[in-house]
């Protein structure tokens, strides 16, 4: 069982980077709401469901980019 619990903490380590990046680890909350928006990140465009969503994951205003198909 010992082995099992650092085990599972050791991943949860080392998948910190995955998960959602908010600025000063700040609960997000956003709605459902379909509006895609598209931002530039390490030169690959990603599209979040709403802006909402985009700033929960440390992005602003100024990284968004036309969505291209």
């Amino acid at each position: 069982m010992r082995f099992f619990f650092l085990f599972l903490l050791t991943l949860t380590f080392l998948n910190c980077d995955r998960l959602i990046r908010t600025p000063k680890n700040e609960r997000c909350i956003c709605t459902e709401e379909y509006n895609p928006v598209c931002v530039e990140a390490r030169g690959n465009q990603i599209q979040y469901d709403n802006s909402c969503k985009a700033h929960c994951a440390g992005f602003t205003e100024d990284d968004f980019a036309p969505c291209t198909p």
